[in-house]
């Protein structure tokens, strides 16, 4: 069974995604940009967002592994294989 959170907060969103401060912003205004809702809410004297705030950063956080582990992947550099006169195949 999967518990839903309801609500989070700037330093909640940071330990759930291992980033920055900075970087927790720059996600919610690049969100802002595309139009999505990403006002918070004040409870208790914090802003905190909601469920379906919380489901939009996460859905960009998984996006944003996926795109780090395939720059990973293919980042690497391309090594022409060499044949040199009597010896096998290297790569240079």
């Amino acid at each position: 069974m999967t518990t839903q959170i309801d609500s989070l907060t700037i330093k909640d969103f940071e330990s759930r995604y291992g980033v920055t401060r900075s970087n927790i912003y720059n996600r919610i205004d690049g969100l802002k940009k595309k139009g999505y809702p990403m006002e918070p809410e004040k409870q208790n004297g914090k802003s905190v967002f909601n469920a379906d705030q919380i489901s939009l950063m996460d859905s960009l956080d998984s996006v944003l592994n996926h795109h780090r582990l395939i720059h990973s992947l293919t980042s690497r550099p391309y090594r022409k294989p060499v044949i040199r006169a009597g010896s096998s195949l290297a790569v240079s």
